[in-house]
């Protein structure tokens, strides 16, 4: 998961500087990553510090163990890595192990930490940008329908947008200035932030250019905010993390009817356990580091070429 860091810390480092609230929101999703990060590495760095432990005590050896840790050559570094590497496909194949069973609890927590990731930065950027544009994207918020409403009840959200109760104004002091999207959010709860598609239509909705007659119309270049091929990648971790954290890795029939076109995941059947891998970890973090990194570039520029 080196490639991760690399990744994230060089395209977080100079991004987002045109609002430091923003720029918090992306270091948090950074923070979130590196734990992921953590949880991936753990494996290997135990099963490398047990082994350089083991071998630092053996006569004549060319590990050192110092205060700091270990002093060792290039060579044996290489060579503790293979035979650790070694070590954790061994842990993998001992079918039910205790050390299995740990090894695939840490990459399932790291697979639920990736999409916690990016369900966090998606709703804490779309509260962030409707506080901060209450006279448009407070508007497009409030006269939303809520999801899944029908279209006869959408026409009619769209009319009249639902009222603030004396108790929420009251926690908020009756000033609801630049909290509109917190309220929205928090009280309405008119969009489901724990799904792709949730998400999605937040944004579409909520960036609309609104018409003089009231209705809405979405803007292409919020489209372009959830590329469709990574986000279809972030719907199946979506899926994943179902499974893993509502089934405990049990395969149910909605996480077999969203991956009914899925190459190898199609082929799970009912009641088996989702197999977790550390390629698979890599390829999902790629896709909520793409996925965020889009959401964020985007609803900044907007904000910069919409300051009102």
């Amino acid at each position: 998961m080196k490639f991760l860091k690399a990744v994230v810390d060089g395209r977080f480092h100079h991004a987002w500087k045109k609002s430091p609230r923003i720029k918090r929101i992306a270091e948090a999703y950074k923070s979130n990553m590196r734990r992921v990060e953590g949880l991936v590495d753990l494996p290997m760095d135990t099963a490398e510090s047990m082994l350089m432990n083991e071998r630092a005590s053996r006569p004549g050896s060319s590990i050192e163990r110092t205060a700091a840790g270990f002093r060792l050559t290039d060579d044996a570094r290489r060579a503790v890595a293979a035979s650790a590497a070694k070590l954790i496909r061994a842990m993998e194949s001992r079918e039910s192990s205790r050390s299995r069973h740990g090894l695939l609890m840490v990459l399932s927590s790291a697979l639920i930490g990736t999409w916690t990731a990016f369900e966090s930065i998606a709703t804490d950027l779309w509260i962030e940008a409707v506080n901060r544009r209450p006279t448009t994207l407070g508007v497009n918020a409030l006269l939303a329908p809520r999801e899944g409403e029908s279209e006869k009840q959408e026409g009619k959200s769209e009319k009249k947008p639902d009222g603030f109760s004396l108790e929420t104004l009251e926690r908020y002091k009756f000033n609801l200035k630049h909290r509109i999207g917190t309220v929205v959010h928090n009280e309405k709860r008119k969009f489901d932030f724990t799904s792709t598609g949730g998400i999605r239509n937040a944004y579409l909705r909520t960036f609309a250019h609104r018409r003089k007659d009231g209705g809405i119309v979405t803007r292409p270049e919020v489209k372009g905010w959830f590329p469709e091929h990574w986000y279809q990648e972030l719907s199946m971790l979506e899926a994943i993390r179902h499974v893993l954290v509502h089934r405990g890795g049990s395969i149910d029939d909605a996480f077999r009817y969203r991956a009914k076109e899925h190459p190898e995941f199609s082929k799970l059947n009912l009641g088996d356990t989702f197999p977790v891998t550390g390629p698979m970890i890599r390829q999902y973090s790629t896709a909520s580091f793409l996925c965020a990194s889009k959401l964020l570039d985007g609803v900044d520029d907007w904000l910069s070429r919409n300051p009102s």
